[in-house]
């Protein structure tokens, strides 16, 4: 009888340290679940929902389990809301599934005009400040979504690069890896570490010294822009240049 109050007392006092909240955390993932259809009747509603779930996943991940609850318990919540305002325009839920693909084509097409445009725009401006400089210029280039291979554009960046560099024989740089903040932090070290390395290859097969060059994945930890657009998105998705 000792053992048995002794270990409801261990539980207890667990329990009031506050443990993982895997109770809250599994009932908001079964509400985004039950959301889902949201996504096209209450995409707003829907993505604060998602963005609470993934900030309550990383605060367990941190073992910030007090904060993991609220985070969870808002998601929840915000994801019932989705749904019943979803619910309230049904019909536009229940579209024809030709619809659906129509409009799924058209806008994964103008994301991607958007990442190309955002990229283009940020490696010209790149291209200009290094332009009005006759000191370090080393540009950042950037990839497409859950890329690291070099695009054209960026090779005729990394072109300028490694003339620089061979210009400087004596410059040691460390080339950054950083991605955008979709991804576990795990999936997206990994990611930068990839883009990191793809551009040191590229700088070695133009004539730059590999001793010379060092890698770092920042992964999604040094971001440039913290919203959330698809623009956004493109400007964190980069390989950049820094002196060692």
């Amino acid at each position: 009888m000792r053992r048995l109050i002794l270990s409801a007392c261990c539980g207890l006092a667990m329990a009031a340290c506050g443990g993982p909240p895997k109770q809250e955390m599994t009932e908001a993932e079964v509400a985004l679940k039950d959301a889902e259809f949201a996504k096209k009747c209450a995409p707003d509603e829907y993505a604060a929902a998602e963005s609470a779930y993934i900030k309550a996943q990383k605060l367990m991940d941190e073992e910030k389990y007090s904060e993991a609850k609220e985070q969870a318990v808002a998601a929840k919540k915000l994801a019932i809301h989705a749904r019943n305002k979803a619910l309230l325009n049904k019909e536009a839920c229940e579209a024809p599934k030709e619809d659906e693909d129509a409009k799924a084509a058209a806008e994964a097409e103008a994301r991607r005009r958007a990442e190309e445009e955002a990229r283009r725009q940020a490696e010209a401006a790149a291209a200009a400040a290094a332009a009005q400089s006759d000191t370090f210029s080393l540009q950042t280039v950037y990839f497409g979504f859950n890329a690291s291979d070099i695009s054209d554009s960026a090779k005729d960046v990394l072109n300028q690069n490694a003339s620089w560099l061979e210009e400087h024989p004596d410059v040691r740089v460390v080339i950054g890896g950083h991605c955008d903040e979709r991804g576990s932090t795990e999936y997206n070290m990994a990611l930068g570490e990839r883009r990191a390395q793809m551009v040191r290859k590229y700088l070695i097969s133009m004539g730059v010294s590999g001793n010379q060059l060092y890698t770092q994945s920042f992964g999604e930890e040094a971001l440039v822009d913290y919203g959330h657009t698809e623009a956004a998105h493109a400007r964190n998705r980069r390989a950049e240049f820094q002196k060692r």
